[in-house]
């Protein structure tokens, strides 16, 4: 595995009762008990320990972001190609993870070429989806942030430089196969 530092989702200490019994849908809980029985593993990776350290403790009223060690990423088999992209665009460290992390889930995809490729990737707690339109080929991107925006007003625009990211990174990596 790459020498990343790891954190994953944890379902906050508040709510961790909702996972002993099933909540039956006439149970005022019934909505928290849906929001963290979606919970899972979802490792992030960062290029430096404090970059990391940074982004741990709650991104929702239920869930928070806890450090976790390379040895428990492996011991739960999370591949690369699940990890998400902890920085975003523009964070120090973000090349690094995600030309490792992308490499991985096109290889995974199992794509020959563009217009194949069908990848899903959260990036800076937003998930990303790349699919092909149609008979060009060329990848469309859309998003939607894992976690409600702290900013009402968010015009989307590192979500936007992100998209337009990864549209020239999936047809810079099959470029050299289409010569």
């Amino acid at each position: 595995m790459v020498n990343f530092s790891f954190c994953r989702e944890n379902i906050l200490a508040k709510y961790a009762p909702l996972l002993d019994a099933p909540i039956q849908e006439d149970d005022p809980r019934y909505g928290d008990y849906m929001i963290v029985m979606g919970t899972e593993f979802r490792a992030e990776a960062y290029a430096s320990q404090e970059a990391r350290d940074a982004r741990l403790g709650p991104a929702s009223e239920h869930i928070e972001y806890v450090a976790v060690s390379a040895e428990e990423v492996a011991a739960v088999e999370y591949p690369l190609c699940r990890m998400a992209i902890g920085p975003a665009l523009n964070d120090a460290g973000f090349a690094r993870v995600a030309s490792a992390v992308l490499g991985a889930v096109i290889d995974f995809d199992g794509a020959e070429d563009a217009s194949s490729l069908h990848m899903d990737v959260v990036i800076a707690r937003t998930a990303y989806l790349v699919r092909s339109d149609g008979l060009s080929g060329l990848p469309t991107v859309c998003w939607r942030p894992l976690f409600k925006p702290f900013d009402p007003q968010d015009d989307q625009k590192l979500e936007r430089e992100t998209a337009s990211w990864l549209r020239g990174f999936v047809a810079g990596h099959f470029a050299p196969m289409a010569r």
